[in-house]
């Protein structure tokens, strides 16, 4: 951190990557499935290549 040009900002980013990660944590896990499923709507992608 000391040596980054913004010492300061860099900080307050770790910081926030480490209230991220306990957020993260605190939600807890996603069940493991035994075949991937899309969380998002499918219909209107186009198709991949």
């Amino acid at each position: 951190i000391a040596l980054a040009q913004d010492p300061q900002l860099m900080a307050e980013a770790i910081a926030g990557g480490v209230e991220a990660g306990r957020k993260a944590y605190a939600a807890g896990l996603i069940p493991k499935r035994e075949h991937a499923s899309p969380s998002s709507p499918t219909e209107g992608i186009s198709p991949s290549r």
